[in-house]
């Protein structure tokens, strides 16, 4: 096994995709421990092979449906309607729109897009400096993953045999803890100093009185999603088809903002998505057999001995060593390689699967904004056109709130456990 973990790594060190870098290790360490190569195949596709990944790209098809069809920019406007009263009311509704945003992407590198175009003139228009305002919307979009629906639960799920839905309830109320932590930070810089500027509303009542209607059609879509998946009319799976349909419904019937051109445009950018997770699973599943075959349960048993009685130090050594990881790769192929390695020991040491993988999750999705990864950040440093490097450095306060959240989130189970028992 050992050759799997050199060629991986230097896969990875060339530059390789992670697909690739997944695939040659297991090759490498098949051929070292002797297993038919004829099983590849049927390895790969093992790894690909299940109904909770169809869920994949229905929410991917969905949340970019909504998008074109004009939501995003709708949801913006009513979290700017609720925060014009207050000194800072911009830089909360990047917070706020982040939250509700994220409850149709499903992904912080769309967050931090779809934010940076909608704020990254206004802010620096009322007054806000252009490095704050991107660190602020790269801190926020780390809410994509973490409120539901969220592509690398489904990932966690598949994994770690956890139902998806308990894995999209457990993510609310953590995603609230960020979301307030982010406030806390923006309360502070509103009463320091000269303080950060107020809005500069142009809403006028019947526009407000718009903007609550169509969002309102917008915001009782997750409410029915989950509602029927808790309540067995239909799975997870099926819900991303439920929301599709309501996107086209949205998009063509009732606000007639999409066009046959745009939807053609979803379902190419949805399949190019898929087709990149899919193949990444797939891969990762030919070098999960290498290590299950080539000595991993020894290695658990030997971890599992060290942390015996104490789960709770478990915990804050996996959290940094997952915060490291996040340097170097995705939230998704990072969940791909380590739930493989991480899932026995948490079964045996009598953590809730589903805290852990809340946890796990939230500590990964911090990588996004942290280099050399950090594609948060250079996605909004390119779009308000701000060196990367001065937007990490206004990230500092934000950043130190994302640690205390995670921190929370952490020591807390009940905040990933409350909400999928209460609401069973």
């Amino acid at each position: 096994m050992l050759s799997a973990l050199v060629i991986f790594a230097l896969t990875l060190i060339s530059g390789a995709p992670i697909a690739i870098a997944l695939g040659l290790a297991g090759l490498a360490g098949r051929v070292e421990l002797g297993i038919p190569l004829r099983s590849l195949s049927g390895a790969m596709f093992a790894g690909m092979d299940s109904f909770i990944l169809l869920a994949a790209p229905f929410y991917l098809l969905a949340g970019d449906l909504m998008h074109k069809a004009g939501v995003t920019g709708r949801l913006i406007d009513l979290a700017s309607i609720v925060t014009r009263a207050v000194r800072g009311g911009t830089a909360y509704a990047v917070v706020l729109g982040a939250l509700l945003f994220s409850g149709i992407s499903g992904a912080a590198v769309a967050d931090a897009a779809v934010l940076g175009q909608l704020f990254g003139r206004r802010m620096p228009a009322e007054g806000y400096g252009r490095e704050y305002t991107a660190a602020l919307i790269a801190s926020a979009s780390l809410l994509g993953p973490i409120i539901p629906p969220s592509i690398i639960m489904v990932i966690y799920g598949l994994m770690a045999n956890v139902p998806v839905i308990d894995l999209f309830l457990g993510g609310v109320l953590p995603g609230i803890v960020l979301a307030l932590a982010l406030c806390f930070v923006i309360g502070l810089h509103s009463v320091r100093g000269a303080g950060l500027p107020r809005p500069q509303s142009t809403a006028h009542g019947r526009s407000i009185g718009q903007t609550l209607l169509d969002t309102l059609l917008v915001l009782l879509l997750p409410i029915a999603l989950f509602r029927g998946a808790i309540a067995g009319v239909f799975t997870v799976t099926e819900a991303g088809g439920v929301a599709v349909a309501y996107a086209l419904l949205l998009g063509f019937v009732i606000y007639r903002t999409l066009d046959l051109k745009e939807f053609y445009a979803s379902l190419v950018t949805t399949a190019r998505l898929s087709a990149s997770i899919y193949i990444i699973l797939g891969a990762s599943n030919i070098l999960a057999q290498v290590m299950a075959i080539g000595g991993l349960a020894g290695f658990i048993a030997d971890v599992v001995a060290l942390f015996i009685g104490s789960s709770l130090l478990f915990l804050f050594v996996a959290v940094v060593l997952l915060l490291v990881v996040g340097l170097a790769l995705e939230p998704g192929p990072a969940i791909v390689l380590l739930v493989p390695i991480f899932q026995p020991i948490v079964t045996q040491l009598g953590i809730d699967p589903l805290h852990f993988g809340i946890v796990m999750i939230f500590a990964l999705t911090v990588g996004l904004v942290t280099p050399p990864v950090g594609l948060c950040v250079f996605v909004v440093a390119q779009l308000l056109q701000v060196p990367s490097g001065r937007v990490i450095a206004s990230m500092t306060p934000f950043f130190l709130a994302v640690l205390v959240a995670l921190a929370v989130v952490m020591l807390v189970p009940g905040l990933s456990t409350w909400l999928p028992i209460a609401l069973k």
